[in-house]
């Protein structure tokens, strides 16, 4: 993925510790940095190895993750979270 490029997180749940947040699971955002290959925590977790992946920070829309909030008090701010490219896939 690239600076710019809009993404999607995967949206269904694992049967295993996670370091995507439930509250982006679906959602669309940006990708805002690369942050280059590091060892995927989720792999790691498991006894699984170090299996290094790319890292993003993926901004969202805080009214994209919680639109009903956000509104009532302005809306106007964004989320961000780093997240590995397993978690993400483009987005329409």
């Amino acid at each position: 993925f690239a600076v710019g490029q809009w993404v999607r997180t995967r949206a269904e749940a694992v049967d295993h510790h996670t370091r995507l947040p439930c509250y982006v699971r679906g959602k669309r955002g940006r990708i805002d940095r690369v942050l280059g290959t590091h060892v995927f925590a989720d792999s790691h977790a498991q006894g699984l190895g170090e299996a290094p992946q790319w890292l993003y920070t993926v901004v969202f829309d805080a009214a994209e993750l919680w639109s009903d909030q956000t509104l009532e008090h302005g809306g106007g701010s964004d989320v961000s979270v780093d997240a590995w490219e397993c978690y993400l896939h483009e987005a329409a």
